[in-house]
């Protein structure tokens, strides 16, 4: 089993986003609770709805975004037993809609979120455990991904 890691979503986003999007992935799906924080944050969480949401193969690691500027959380998730990442835009009130792959390099085994060529839309990255290369998809801001650039 593949170590998982997780991003949560920062910045302004719809209801169900502001009680937090805690997302898991597990092998071949992502697990996403939506959980909202008690009076203090030290006093814990109560647990929402639970939504499985089929990824690729091997789905180690998770973030979170607005891919779409909507307001709604997206979620963007590399699948190691591939070559690809998944992306789930928000639909609103904690769901997502059908997934969308993308081709990057060979067992992404992480992945980030940035602006990374600074037009204003936010970008994916992954960390390919295969052939030790990076992998960058530049988002047009309607919530898809152009061709990979390593």
């Amino acid at each position: 089993m593949y170590q998982t890691s997780l991003a949560l979503p920062r910045g302004p986003c719809d209801h169900a986003a502001r009680r937090l999007a805690l997302g898991a992935a597990l092998l071949a799906s992502a697990a996403v609770l939506a959980f909202s924080p008690g009076p203090a944050w030290a006093d814990g969480f109560t647990l929402g709805l639970r939504y499985d949401l089929a990824a690729g193969a091997g789905a180690v690691s998770i973030a979170a975004a607005d891919f779409n500027n909507d307001g709604h959380v997206d979620l963007v998730v590399a699948n190691r037993g591939g070559t690809t990442v998944s992306v789930f835009l928000g639909l609103g009130g904690g769901r997502f809609g059908t997934r969308s792959d993308y081709t990057v390099g060979a067992a992404p085994a992480a992945v980030a979120i940035a602006d990374f060529n600074g037009e204003g839309r936010l970008d994916i990255a992954t960390a390919n455990g295969s052939g030790n290369s990076v992998s960058v998809l530049l988002g047009n801001g309607a919530g898809g991904f152009g061709a990979r650039t390593d």
